[in-house]
Parts: structure tokens; C-alpha cells; sequence
């Protein structure tokens, strides 16, 4: 049988260890300890240790992870394994934002920004974004994922108050990302966009186009929903030049990538992120690839390596995710109500991440949405009709 480690909590991975148990793969899951960039000779040693040190020190055919923070260690493991590996350096690179926006080939493609330390004082911060940077800004800890602690303001009083949550941030995810800065950077006014695709033998194959909604203009940045479609390749090659540029660059590989963008009016195209993983913690592009391409993305990631991958693919219909969040933190309550209105939309898929009774985080501060369906829809015009119901579904919860 087999040994797959599949890195982060398994409460996190319910998805992919229920389809490993389904097709007769066994799984481990482990959340391995931050690595630093100054300690890199010894991070091999370092997971080792940790693994011994939960029973889960034998050898395993496949190491996977869905989550930014633990890209590196998933191509360090892999070395240790003996496995085909991505190269350490590149993945840092697109897994924190400030080594993200550090690499030149970004420069043609990204906004002006600072990169501050997290201690930095309200008062220090505020001189330096009038000396350099127009408003409004977004703030955004390096290190951030799900939207967490992206806030615009507009003024030095929202300023303030932003700075202050998204240190808080910055600390939330030290325990697995590291250290963090905090950036600010220029905001960019346009829609939002993803690509979700794989670099095989050097070469780009984008797969999917999202389309993000509500339209995110701030003060947070948490959608909704992604509307998404098989990647056209003559109406998306803006999205390529970037990609094409700045993969080659940082020298990505036998990878999958999820790319997020802004188009502004003037059809000016910035990257905000580009990071090398499926997306939405493995479940966005599991059932959003079935569904608009028949592609089981999960397979996919343990056929990189071998001549048995084929991307040769059928487009066939478009695909609706909605991610439930909550408009006030609370104790969550009455979210099988919430599950049958998804029913009633005729929801193809709905994943459950959270459970009446526990206490749930809402934006700009929380790390995972509530529950996610999905939806398969024959046009766009269906797609959005569905969207423009479940806006009015409200998932409800009460103070602790």
C-alpha cells in the first residue's frame, strides 16, 4: 500500500485523507515545524527529529501539502525520502510575499510597495507610506493566506487600527510560517482573477480561469465566490505574460501553480501572488477541475514525475464555488440550515469545515471559511443567478 504524508492538521485534510482511504493509500498527517531561511543546513535533520518524535519516522512514497506555510518543507521531505523534488529556493520565493515581490521579473507586474518589520511603530509606518506611496494602501502580513489581515485604508486613523490587526496576524501564523513583515502596497482598483495550472518539463499549462466575486474593493478582501471556466488560451494570454516571465525566473518546475491577478479598467494586469499549489486547501481545484475539465487533480500530484500524466483535456462546464464565512465572530450555530439552502440550489458538492458549537472567526481575522459548496452550472448567467441567491444566506452565530 501506499505511504503518503500529507502535511498539516488532519481536521484540514478531511478531503484528501477520505480519497486516499477510497483508493487504498494510507496517510499520515503531520504539521512540521517552521523552517528558517539562516538555519537551511540543518532543516533535514529537523524534520526528521519531528517526525521521530510523533512515531512517523519509516519511509513515504509521496509527500503532499495544500498549505503555503509548508511548501518547502513537503521538497526538503521529499529529498530526504529520495523523491523527485522542487528546488527549496524557488518555492520560498513564492511562498512569502515580500521574497515574492523581491524577485525582478515581478517589477513589470506589481504595485509599489514598502516592506516593514512587524514591531514597526503606527507613527513610523505612516511617515514612511507618505514619503512613498499614493493612498488608498493595503496592508498585508507577508507570510498571510485566506485574505487574512489584507485590509485597505484610506486615511491614518484606519491606518492605525489596520496595523494593529494585521500584526495580529503576523503573530496567528508564526507557529507555522515563521517570522513575517508587514506590507504596503499601492491598491489596485479592478476585477480579481486566478489561473490555476501545472509547469511540466518547463512548460506553462494553465488549466483553469477563476473569476472572483463579490467585486473586492475593501476594507477586506475575503470573496465570496469564484466563477470558473477552462483556460482560454488566446483570451488569457495577458495573464501568460506574467506567468511566463516570473516562472522562468524563480525556475518553478514539475509543479502545480495557483496565480491570483487584478485587471484594472485600462486592462493593466498586476499578480498578486503566485504560489506553487492547488488551491483552496487542495478542495478548490479537486471539484472545480472535475467539474469543468474532469480532471482528478489529486491523481495528477502523484503522476508529476512519470510519463503517465496527461493534460490533453475535454473542456466541458462551468464551475461555482461559494465559501461561507461569518459576518460576526461567535459560536456557530444552525449551519444545517445553511447546508440545505445549498441543497435546494442544487449544489453538486458541499464540504463541511466547521460544527454547530464552535467558535468561528469572521474576516478580516479568520483562517478558514465555514463551509464550501459547489456547484455545476451550463452557463455563467446560471452560475451568477446562483451566486445572487446565496448572498442572501447568512450563516449564524452568537456570542461566546
Amino acid at each position: 500500500m501506499m505511504q503518503i504524508l500529507a502535511l498539516g492538521r488532519e481536521s484540514d485534510l478531511q478531503d484528501y485523507v477520505a480519497y486516499c482511504r477510497e483508493h487504498d493509500r494510507d496517510v499520515v498527517c503531520f504539521v512540521p515545524p517552521a523552517l528558517l531561511q539562516n538555519e537551511k543546513s540543518a532543516w533535514e535533520q529537523q524534520l526528521s527529529a519531528a517526525l521521530e518524535a510523533v512515531g512517523a519516522g519509516q519511509r513515504f512514497d509521496h509527500v503532499v501539502s495544500f498549505n503555503d506555510g509548508f511548501q518547502v518543507q513537503v521538497d526538503v521531505l521529499k529529498r530526504l525520502f529520495g523523491l523527485p523534488a522542487r528546488d527549496p529556493d524557488a518555492i520560498f520565493a513564492l511562498t512569502d510575499k515580500a521574497a515574492f515581490k523581491s524577485v525582478p521579473a515581478t517589477a513589470d507586474f506589481i504595485s509599489r510597495y514598502l516592506c516593514l518589520p512587524q514591531d514597526v511603530s503606527a507613527q513610523q509606518a505612516w511617515q514612511q507610506v507618505e514619503a512613498s506611496l499614493n493612498l488608498p494602501v493595503v496592508l498585508k502580513p507577508s507570510n498571510g493566506f485566506y485574505s487574512a489581515g489584507v485590509i485597505r485604508v484610506d486615511d491614518q486613523a484606519a491606518f492605525n487600527k489596520a496595523l494593529t490587526l494585521t500584526r495580529r496576524v503576523c503573530s496567528l501564523m508564526t507557529s507555522q510560517r515563521g517570522g513575517s513583515q508587514i506590507l504596503i502596497e499601492e491598491y489596485i482598483d479592478g476585477e480579481e482573477f486566478s489561473v490555476d495550472g501545472y509547469v511540466l518539463d518547463g512548460e506553462i499549462t494553465p488549466l483553469l480561469l477563476h473569476h472572483k466575486y463579490p467585486r473586492l474593493e475593501g476594507p477586506t478582501f475575503h470573496e465570496n465566490a469564484q466563477i470558473s471556466r477552462p483556460f482560454d488560451m488566446q483570451a488569457g494570454e495577458p495573464f501568460l505574460v506574467a506567468l511566463r516571465r516570473i516562472i522562468a525566473a524563480v525556475g518553478l518546475d514539475q509543479s502545480p501553480f495557483h496565480a491570483e491577478f487584478r485587471i484594472t479598467p485600462d486592462q493593466r494586469v498586476y499578480i498578486l501572488e503566485l504560489a506553487p499549489r492547488i488551491s483552496g486547501g487542495g478542495i478548490s481545484s479537486r471539484y472545480l477541475m472535475d467539474i469543468c475539465l474532469g480532471l482528478d487533480v489529486y491523481d495528477v500530484d502523484l503522476k508529476l514525475n512519470t510519463p503517465q500524466l496527461k493534460l490533453d483535456l475535454p473542456q466541458r462546464r462551468i464551475g461555482l464555488e461559494y465559501d461561507f464565512s461569518v459576518k460576526k465572530s461567535g459560536v456557530l450555530k444552525s449551519i444545517e440550515k445553511t447546508v440545505a439552502q445549498c441543497r435546494e440550489m442544487g449544489a453538486s458538492t458541499i464540504i463541511q469545515h466547521r460544527s454547530n458549537g464552535e467558535f468561528v472567526m469572521a474576516p478580516p481575522v479568520a483562517l478558514e471559511t465555514v463551509l464550501t459548496a459547489f456547484f455545476t452550472c451550463e452557463s455563467k448567467d446560471r452560475a451568477l443567478q446562483i451566486f445572487d441567491w446565496l448572498e442572501t444566506c447568512e450563516v449564524e452565530t452568537q456570542a461566546s
